[in-house]
């Protein structure tokens, strides 16, 4: 991971980011020890911004204490159902929203994700899946409208890549995802509600149990 230049300002949101995104893509994996000391000379920064980012990523439930420095937390198959109850609920709503609305340029970049999908799945990038996958799920929750949806979603969207990047080869058939991912797109642009609803927990659901049966199978 490329390290930005921490001479301008602000350097204590510039290193939070930094060790965030490190963290989501297990570049500093669950379990790994965080040291102020370390991790400064690491940057080559002082201690006081990473002793700042540490203290926000333990707010944000990346980081917990372990002595004097702080450990990345490792999710647990508790920590799953939480986050997929969270998540189903928020886009569940934004399915509804989004279905009401009629037509918006979300539906578009949708339908390219899609495409983009297909490609990936053929030609076995399965890093381009998970990145195509978050992107058409984003543009679901932009096209609800809602600003504080998008906030609250935005609010556990770290947490989750998190978990999709420790469990990357999830057992789930990609046949079935793309058909979700289509019927989704479809209900909304067709404005029906319900049926964009039964899919967005239909597909939740099978993603959720595939992360469960990942995350038991590392000991969380």
């Amino acid at each position: 991971m490329e390290l930005p230049d921490f001479r301008s300002e602000p350097i204590n949101q510039k290193v939070y980011a930094y060790l965030k995104e490190g963290i989501i893509r297990g570049v500093y994996p669950p379990g790994q020890l965080m040291r102020e000391t370390v991790l400064a000379l690491e940057l080559g920064v002082s201690r006081t911004p990473v002793r700042d980012a540490l203290r926000r990523l333990e707010r944000d439930r990346l980081v917990v204490p372990s002595g004097s420095s702080f450990r990345v937390y490792r999710p647990t198959a508790q920590d799953v159902v939480e986050l997929y109850e969270c998540r189903t609920a928020l886009e569940v709503l934004a399915a509804q929203l989004a279905s009401r609305r009629g037509p918006v340029s979300e539906h578009d970049e949708m339908e390219r994700c899609l495409a983009g999908m297909e490609e990936a799945y053929r030609r076995g990038d399965a890093s381009a899946v998970r990145d195509l996958d978050t992107r058409f799920h984003d543009l679901l929750v932009a096209a609800a409208g809602n600003r504080t949806l998008a906030e609250l979603m935005e609010h556990i969207h770290y947490r989750i890549a998190q978990l999709r990047n420790m469990a990357r080869d999830l057992r789930i058939d990609g046949a079935t995802v793309l058909d979700q991912h289509r019927r989704i797109l479809e209900a909304v642009r067709s404005g029906n509600a319900l049926a964009a609803e039964n899919v967005v927990r239909e597909h939740l659901a099978m993603v959720r149990e595939a992360l469960l049966g990942r995350i038991r199978e590392q000991g969380g």
